[in-house]
């Protein structure tokens, strides 16, 4: 829009640098909303209500917060090119010669600003602060093109007096550049989004797979800038010459499957010394894998310009920002098409090959376009290439698996969408589960009950919760536990993936209890944090899901921001319990969640899943206007016993939720050396993904020896002597489970001794529960 815009007005500008320098400005002033986005938009949410947001309603307001946000600033950075063209294109500068190079440069200033912010800014500064120097920028370029204006002396631009044939002529080709404009903007994104979603199924840490692959992308179209005067000279200006160059851009893209694959191979792109090494090492693999694809696709849009102003005669780019424009629309238009079509009809591999196909579609068509008369032999080459595409795919690329088989999964269904890769797969070890962009397993049945005990804590915790809210579905089994308390009258799970919800529904029903057809349950698809915050004194407990922490975006729900927004959403006395993946958790990062919880609900309660250390998982437990009472935990489990539904040993008795209980957190709010993990500083996620990147990441987390050592740790500091001698026996206990287990794992000849007194001290009332089910218990193969 801004590009389209300012090849109107450069027809009447006379001062191309004053106008740079206000467009810069503004840019800078237009993005401070984005940078408090947080702070003015919290009120909307609870204004809209959870029920609008899901809908049509909350889609709109969406929306208009977008335009309202995005659209200003980069309306204006769609000036600054066009002015600056304006600024330098006078006298015997011309647009296919020096405009090239403007354009190259441009581009590349993109890579440079990535770089700094990828690599360095987002490291040391967190995200606010990065935005900020990066405004700071466009304040600098401001004053710079400000100065130009105040000392510069522009030489007067030519008007070319054409004829009335001249013009029509002109108007013919300006209208296919516009055509070959839209083309080459809508194949070069459509091959962007599907090369990340690629890339993602591989590699996927945090932001850092993103910013390589969009440093990956513009730096090669920056160098594709950079060669095409070259061609142009080899070329003399032809557009067969850039017919030619999108044949072999499409017959070079339908390669990119299988380069990638064997570079996948042949290639270790794993955790390094340090997050700069990994960074760099991300961005090679990207370079080699797609860098043939993106140089060739980069040919075409500055050749295409190039070639405009010199048939034209539009040397001083009087129509370059409506070039600009068209082909901003083209991308726009690829990426959607990308995300809404290929990807869930064709998935990644057969998505990047109907591209490379569209270029030489593309081109059969231009040429008929351009010359129905052409010659055969030209008519021929675009016919031949997609013979050869044909061939290439079948050979090449049908062979091909998108499946990590080293772990031994059997892939039983696959969707692709714009939330990912969602695969439900078996596994001798895990049972089914479902593997998310072929990395993270959001839940197996073989741990359905640790994951339901995820839900049994927080809800006996509460004397009558009526109302359950659950952030994130996956399997559905966390929440379908909620199914087994007769008290629960509505469960709302709020799940960010449409593809996450099938699945569950689909193929774990036996598992979740049939969760998501179940007449008091409601599946809502939608962002978490969002549907949350627009809730307000809706639930009696809300429980959160484990979240990977160095996700894109996912730590959000560890932000002070999103706990208190789950506040609110509570009703008085309400309970919130976030649930945390200790074994991808380091001691750090843990106390900053923790520290960031407790800021918003003060006092707070630590509940385990397991006795086991495998994969513990650790759970904040906050209340609102209310405190913790064992009596209702007394209550709530004897009303289980008696309804017979719960069948898990540990959850029928106030002894055994004691057993995973870890008493109170201490004081972490004056400990300065903890941060407070926010939208603005994206702490977690920027620790974890450093962390993540690093050799020996798993040494770093809380689980197995760590987790012992942790426990063993807080029984001496924090637990023992502070607590009913019952209830401390009981967390004893625990802790002694847990350390038989490690014990077990390392064949030590104190596990018989742990062995005899975990088994002897366990309380009589849940040994004589002949009606509970024991294969529930997590030492179910060990207590006979």
């Amino acid at each position: 829009m801004g590009a389209a815009f300012a090849s109107v007005k450069v027809k009447t500008l006379k001062k191309p640098w004053l106008a740079v320098s206000m467009a810069e400005l503004a840019i800078a002033m237009l993005c401070l909303p984005i940078l408090f986005l947080p702070a003015w938009t919290d009120w909307i949410w609870p204004a809209i209500g959870p029920d609008a947001l899901s809908g049509w309603v909350g889609g709109f307001v969406k929306l208009i917060i977008s335009v309202i946000v995005i659209v200003p600033p980069t309306f204006c950075m769609g000036l600054v090119l066009p002015f600056i063209a304006n600024g330098l294109l006078r006298g015997e500068c011309e647009l296919s010669k020096q405009g090239i190079w403007l354009y190259a440069i441009n581009t590349l200033g993109g890579v440079v600003g990535l770089l700094l912010v990828a690599g360095i800014a987002l490291q040391t500064l967190g995200a606010g602060n990065s935005m900020i120097m990066a405004l700071s920028f466009n304040l600098i370029v401001a004053g710079l093109a400000y100065f130009i204006h105040r000392n510069s002396t522009l030489a007067e631009i030519k008007e070319t007096v054409t004829n009335s044939s001249e013009a029509t002529s002109n108007n013919q080709w300006f209208r296919l550049a516009l055509l070959l404009a839209f083309f080459s903007g809508f194949g070069v994104l459509a091959l962007e989004i599907l090369s990340l979603e690629m890339l993602l199924l591989f590699i996927p840490v945090s932001y850092h797979t993103p910013a390589a692959m969009l440093f990956t992308v513009i730096l090669l179209l920056a160098v594709s800038s950079m060669i095409v005067p070259l061609l142009n000279q080899m070329s003399r200006y032809s557009l067969y010459f850039i017919f030619m160059i999108m044949i072999i851009t499409g017959v070079v893209i339908v390669t990119m499957p299988k380069l990638f694959d064997v570079l996948t191979q042949e290639m270790q792109t794993g955790a390094t010394q340090s997050p700069q090494q990994f960074l760099g090492q991300l961005i090679l693999f990207s370079l080699l894998a797609l860098g043939p694809s993106f140089l060739f696709a980069g040919f075409v849009f500055p050749m295409i310009f190039s070639w405009y102003g010199k048939v034209a005669h539009d040397i001083h780019a009087k129509k370059w920002g409506l070039l600009l424009a068209i082909n901003g629309f083209g991308g726009l238009l690829g990426a959607e098409i990308a995300y809404r079509v290929l990807l869930p009809n064709m998935g990644v591999y057969y998505g990047i090959c109907s591209i490379g196909l569209f270029y030489l579609v593309m081109v059969l068509v231009l040429q008929f376009r351009k010359n129905a008369n052409s010659d055969l032999v030209e008519k021929s080459i675009p016919v031949i290439a997609m013979v050869v595409a044909f061939v290439l795919i079948f050979v090449w690329v049908k062979p091909l698996s998108l499946d990590k088989t080293s772990y031994g999964f059997v892939v039983i269904d696959r969707q692709h969408g714009r939330d990912g890769n969602v695969s439900v797969v078996e596994h001798a070890d895990i049972g089914r589960g479902i593997l998310m962009s072929n990395h993270y397993m959001l839940g197996s049945n073989s741990v359905k009950y640790d994951q339901e005990r995820q839900t049994h804590i927080p809800l006996l915790l509460h004397s009558q919760p009526k109302d359950v809210g659950f952030i994130a579905l996956a399997t559905g089994i966390s929440s379908g536990g909620a199914l087994l308390h007769p008290v629960v009258e509505s469960i709302e799970s709020v799940e960010l993936s449409g593809l996450v919800v099938r699945a569950a529904d689909l193929y774990f029903q036996e598992d979740n209890h049939g969760i998501t057809q179940h007449e008091k349950a409601r599946i809502v698809v939608e962002d978490g944090r969002t549907y949350f915050a627009a809730c307000q004194n809706r639930y009696d407990v809300i429980v959160g899901d484990l979240f990977v922490p160095w996700g894109m975006g996912e730590a959000r729900l560890y932000s002070v921001e999103h706990f208190q927004a789950i506040k609110d959403a509570l009703k008085k006395g309400g309970i919130f319990c976030q649930w945390l993946a200790m074994y991808q958790l380091t001691p750090e990062q843990f106390k900053s969640i923790a520290k960031t919880f407790q800021s918003v609900f003060g006092n707070v309660v630590l509940f385990r899943n397991t006795f086991t250390n495998a994969e513990p998982a650790l759970g904040l437990v906050g209340f609102k206007e209310s405190s913790f009472d064992w009596d209702v935990v007394a209550k709530r489990c004897k009303d289980a016993l008696e309804q017979n539904l719960i069948l898990d040993p540990t959850m029928r008795h106030l002894k055994g939720v004691q057993m995973l209980s870890l008493g109170h957190l201490e004081d972490l709010q004056n400990d300065s050396g903890i941060s407070i993990n926010t939208l603005n500083n994206m702490f977690v996620e920027l620790n974890a993904s450093q962390v993540r990147m690093v050799d020996d990441f798993e040494s770093k987390y809380m689980y197995r020896d760590a987790w012992v050592n942790y426990l063993v740790d807080r029984w001496n500091t924090q637990l023992n002597g502070k607590y009913s001698p019952s209830h401390q026996q009981m967390m004893g206990l625990g802790i002694q489970f847990s350390e038989w287990d490690r014990a077990i794992k390392y064949r030590h000849p104190k596990a018989a001794l742990l062995q005899q007194a975990c088994i002897g001290n366990m309380p009589k009332e849940i040994m004589s529960d002949m009606q509970a089910d024991w294969a529930q218990w997590p030492f179910s193969k060990r207590i006979k």
